[in-house]
């Protein structure tokens, strides 16, 4: 948040390291909302 102090240490040095891995499922998340099912419109998945 803007104007908020931080207390304490902030361990964060530089970028997080990031693993290469192979072809995996796409998963998509809810977040069990019980009242309506879920759904997703206009999804387009394109291999990078």
């Amino acid at each position: 948040q803007n104007n908020t102090i931080i207390r304490g240490n902030t361990p964060y040095v530089g970028f997080p390291e990031v693993k290469e891995h192979g072809p995996g499922p796409i998963m998509l998340q809810d977040h069990g909302d019980p009242s309506q099912p879920i759904s997703f419109r206009n999804i387009w998945i394109r291999e990078l």
